[in-house]
């Protein structure tokens, strides 16, 4: 009888740390997206955005997209080079978008930081000034292509 009580005290306190780390910190950041979105979409004018959106030309805004995800694409497997092929590349390729919007969020190129944190954390055997070497290889073959 006892076994049981303790069995069930601990699966208990399973859920509730389950429920701290993993749903807690979902729920908060889905109410900081939808208060930032209801501010933001707060002054649209919908009529204008809907007629300026009727002359847009959406077959350049695909090509404009895949465009962009190509070039993040190679960018993510020249990364993946510079880690020599530590990494897969699928982990690579979103752990490099994060690092973009994290630049497009926060100054100061924080979101390289951020890469370099993540793949270190993805892949044990990559260490933190490991993977910033291999960012900081990357800026500058950035710049001279």
């Amino acid at each position: 009888m006892w076994a049981e009580v303790d069995k069930a005290k601990a699966e208990s306190a399973h859920r509730n740390g389950a429920f701290r780390r993993k749903i807690l910190p979902l729920a908060l950041s889905v109410l900081v997206s939808g208060a930032i979105l209801t501010i933001i979409l707060n002054g649209i004018d919908w009529n204008a955005l809907t007629d300026h959106l009727r002359y847009v030309r959406w077959k350049f805004v695909l090509i404009t997209v895949a465009i962009h995800i190509a070039s993040v694409a190679t960018r993510s497997a020249r990364w993946r080079i510079l880690l020599r092929r530590r990494v897969a590349f699928w982990p690579t390729f979103h752990i490099y978008n994060v690092g973009l919007v994290v630049n497009n969020v926060v100054p100061f190129r924080a979101g390289e930081l951020v890469r370099a944190y993540l793949i270190a954390r993805h892949a044990p055997t990559i260490s933190g000034w490991t993977a910033l070497g291999t960012i900081a290889v990357e800026r500058v073959l950035d710049m001279l292509t």
